[in-house]
């Protein structure tokens, strides 16, 4: 039979892969073991290359019981068996144990303030087209979390501040927007273009074809990857570890179990709070909005697809404007700081 290792599988295979070793090792919310996920293994919070790409299991332990004591034992290696067209092949990959007390998770923000005083941050500037329309309409995207769970969208008062460097006065926004349906911690908030040039975040030659996002098959190639956060400004770097098709791990905080998310490593505290919102970028393209970190060493942090949360986007917009999707000419305009 046909071995094969991670880095042989198609996101698909992935898929069915992760699948199997669910029910293999029960996992869910009662069990010790909460996610699986493929990536990079962990030695000392960091990336162990030595290792080679790896199923990597989210264990949930407040004692941090070694893995030989779960319900289900984890040994050093797991073999699955999978069908590719018209013959089966093995999968054999080594195995990795990511101990993870619940109490370590937390969502993050600052930078984009709300009404009732919560704050976030914003990072990745939209632009849409309706195909009876002119001129482009204008937004940002940011994290769901720091607003209210009920509230009536799309709002009709300005709530939205986001702050800008070099000037005393914010840029207003009306919230339209939130995902927390679609299992994305994300939101979207109009803005004017007149605003934007005012406040120095966009110029009048400003590129409005749109730019490249990663997709889901890219980023699965893409493990192992440097990449970079820019929370305000700066150009943080990280390595991209994992990612998780969906994370259960955050439902208690979140409500849902977000999807497509990213989970990153870096050396420094570059995710603490204040940093939710934050855009990341992977191999030289767009690729992700930070939403939580791990505390207290803010070195790990979890972000989602953008290539996802655009998909929303573009199904959110077409809804508002009683459009069909196809019509939504929806552009990822750039990162700013």
């Amino acid at each position: 039979m046909l071995q094969l290792q991670l880095a042989d599988l198609t996101l698909d295979e992935l898929k069915r892969v992760q699948e199997t070793l669910k029910q293999r090792y029960a996992v869910g919310p009662q069990s010790s073991i909460r996610q699986i996920a493929f990536g990079m293994a962990e030695k000392n919070s960091l990336g162990d290359p030595l290792r080679g790409p790896s199923v990597c299991f989210y264990v949930a332990d407040s004692h941090k019981r070694p893995a030989q004591e779960l319900a289900h034992p984890i040994e050093p290696s797991v073999r699955v068996r999978l069908r590719r067209g018209s013959r089966f092949c093995e999968l054999v990959a080594p195995t990795d144990v990511l101990l993870l007390s619940p109490s370590e998770l937390e969502l993050t923000g600052r930078d984009i303030g709300y009404a009732n005083g919560e704050s976030a941050t914003t990072g990745i500037l939209l632009a849409w087209k309706h195909p009876k329309r002119h001129r482009l309409a204008w937004a940002v995207l940011t994290v769901a979390h720091i607003f209210p769970r009920r509230l009536r969208l799309p709002e009709d008062r300005i709530a939205v501040a986001i702050a800008s460097s070099g000037r005393s006065d914010d840029i207003p926004a009306r919230l339209i927007a939130r995902a927390d349906h679609a299992g994305l911690d994300a939101a979207l908030c109009i803005v004017r273009r007149q605003d934007l040039l005012q406040h120095g975040l966009i110029t009048s030659s400003v590129r409005s074809s749109g730019r490249s996002v990663k997709n889901h098959s890219q980023l699965s190639d893409s493990m192992g990857s440097l990449g970079y956060s820019m929370p305000a400004g700066d150009r943080l770097p990280f390595q991209f570890a994992r990612f998780l098709l969906e994370a259960p791990i955050f439902e208690p905080l979140l409500g849902y179990a977000p999807k497509h998310v990213l989970h990153v490593l870096a050396d420094d505290a570059i995710f603490a709070k204040g940093t939710s919102g934050s855009p990341w970028s992977v191999g030289r393209l767009a690729a992700g909005m930070q939403f939580a970190s791990l505390k207290p060493a803010y070195r790990q942090g979890f972000g989602q697809s953008l290539w996802s949360i655009l998909n929303w986007v573009r199904q959110t917009i077409a809804k508002l404007e009683s459009l069909s999707e196809h019509e939504v000419d929806l552009r990822f305009i750039r990162f700013f700081a």
